[in-house]
């Protein structure tokens, strides 16, 4: 067994070559994760590198009407432009029948039920993305984060939780009806048959 000098000073050039790759290593890894928070989404780094002259969106004038919400914009408490991410907005259904009687066409209605309950009929003419399918989430990420979704499902249960995992999902102006198609049609509103 050779445990003189010469082994000691080779046991040690061995141990600072390990800790100089792992410390490498970790250099690697931290920078990786640097850039990949500093990402938008997009591949993009934050501001920097991004070409100055693209037409910049002008900000919204919660204050003005616009034909996009018939008066579901007109007070400042129902402001759905200005929505706080986390929170799950309700649209009454004078709301949604006025919306819908609009004839804008900027928004979109999603119809969370089953397919068995859209066989008794739908509001309007809504995407169909069923709250139980194996791939709600991923359906629901397919679609614009920028327009304004009305979702709705039976009673409103359902309707709240889709609302609530857009919110998580990015998604910054969407409702829940309250008291969903039931209500709807308890009040003798217009359904569209299925069938």
């Amino acid at each position: 067994m050779n445990s003189g000098p010469n082994q000691m000073k080779q046991n040690e050039q061995n141990s600072s070559s390990k800790s100089m790759k792992n410390m490498k290593i970790l250099i690697w890894i931290i920078s990786i994760a640097v850039f990949a928070a500093s990402c938008n989404g997009n591949g993009e780094t934050g501001n920097r590198g991004k070409d100055s002259t693209k037409e910049k969106t002008p900000p919204i004038d919660s204050s003005a009407k616009t034909d996009r919400v018939p008066n579901v914009n007109t007070d400042p408490s129902r402001d759905i432009f200005q929505q706080p991410a986390g929170e799950v907005q309700e649209m009454s259904l004078s709301e949604l029948d006025e919306l819908l009687s609009g004839g804008t066409g900027h928004y979109d209605l999603i119809d969370v039920r089953t397919p068995e309950e859209w066989e008794g009929g739908v509001i309007g003419n809504p995407k169909k993305i069923n709250f139980r399918d194996g791939d709600f989430e991923e359906q629901i990420f397919k679609l614009p984060k920028d327009r304004l979704y009305t979702v709705y499902c039976a009673a409103g249960g359902r309707s709240s939780k889709a609302v609530s995992k857009m919110k998580e999902l990015g998604f910054q102006r969407v409702y829940s009806v309250t008291g969903g198609f039931d209500a709807w049609k308890e009040a003798g509103k217009e359904v569209k048959d299925e069938r």
